[in-house]
């Protein structure tokens, strides 16, 4: 069977990603499609699982992934560890977390619980956060996840203590998505010095967050949380857990939207 036939022409039109395949992309898709099996719902491969009605929405997943990073140039090795890190992902031990203080984005009452630990000064958790948080708002991730952040200090970076202190101090002031999200928007013109005036930018009493900023319990807050992600065995930021496991597949929002959305399938 040759990858043309392998993958039918309706089969390709089904499937997102897969319709515009080159020769060489759908020769990479056909080969890992013949060779890998989804981690829940079919027990065959993902090409056999594809012609099983009603196709199992987790194996149009998988397919759509193929052929994107078929389409994307990547090697079948390559396509292979990315799906048996989503695997695990998925799979994986579950882990505690302490969110009963945080502040979710998104429906509060949606499936899938996304947690990420941040560091306050690491510029790809700025641009990461602000993605999600438009996604689980009022994006592809709309009423399906809740999205929560912990603060998770990388020493050396610049004002990281202060500025995870300063999310900590706008979370008790109920404040917490305003300042964060202000804070990634002016990542570039971050200073010890302006976070009082960001606080009263964002509706915060300045004098009050200041004093928060000082306050004995909110420093061990932050210590606990520092604790709890060495604990749960962070390495770097962003770190992102889904419904408690540790997600390692590929860190960009368009992936880790679909594995999201696969995960609110997969949940009763």
């Amino acid at each position: 069977m040759t990858p043309a036939t392998g993958i039918a022409a309706d089969l390709r039109d089904q499937i997102e990603n897969c319709s515009d395949l080159k020769e060489t992309e759908q020769e990479v898709a056909f080969s890992v499609l013949i060779s890998q099996r989804p981690y829940d719902c079919c027990d065959a491969t993902i090409l056999e699982c594809l012609s099983k009605k009603p196709v199992c929405p987790l194996v149009l997943r998988l397919a759509e992934d193929i052929c994107r990073r078929a389409a994307a140039g990547q090697s079948k090795t390559y396509i292979d560890e990315e799906l048996s890190k989503r695997a695990a992902s998925a799979t994986g031990p579950r882990v505690n977390i302490d969110i009963s203080e945080a502040t979710p984005a998104g429906d509060p009452e949606a499936k899938v619980e996304i947690v990420a630990y941040v560091c306050a000064r690491c510029p790809y958790c700025a641009v990461f956060s602000q993605g999600l948080y438009k996604s689980v708002t009022s994006g592809r991730l709309k009423g399906k996840a809740r999205f929560y952040i912990r603060p998770y200090v990388i020493r050396t970076h610049y004002g990281a203590t202060t500025g995870a202190m300063a999310m900590l101090a706008a979370q008790h002031m109920g404040k917490f998505w305003e300042m964060y999200l202000y804070m990634c928007e002016n990542y570039d013109r971050f200073n010890v010095t302006r976070l009082p005036d960001w606080a009263a930018l964002n509706g915060m009493d300045a004098d009050r967050f200041q004093e928060l900023m000082k306050d004995d319990d909110i420093r061990q807050e932050l210590l606990e949380s520092q604790k709890e992600g060495i604990r749960n065995e962070i390495g770097g930021t962003p770190t992102l857990f889904v419904n408690r496991r540790k997600y390692s597949a590929e860190l960009s929002l368009r992936a880790f939207e679909g594995f999201v959305e696969g995960e609110h399938e997969r949940l009763p």
